[in-house]
């Protein structure tokens, strides 16, 4: 994948399903990658705003409205 491709794909699966929460694992495991590194770009993602962490432990995101 080329440099911000992972944050597209987890962006647009998260889009895709508005209202839904999901972790790392279950999003990495839908699109065939690490976990780690899916987390990694979710952490990033709400950083900037792009996703929310809607529940810490465990940890649970969905896009941002």
């Amino acid at each position: 994948l080329g440099r911000g491709a992972l944050g597209t794909l987890v962006r647009d699966y998260l889009a895709a399903r508005p209202g839904e929460a999901f972790g790392p694992a279950a999003v990495g495991k839908a699109l065939g990658r690490s976990q780690g590194a899916v987390s990694n770009s979710l952490a990033s993602m709400a950083a900037r705003g792009e996703v929310e962490l809607v529940a810490d432990k465990p940890r649970r995101y969905r896009i941002a409205s």
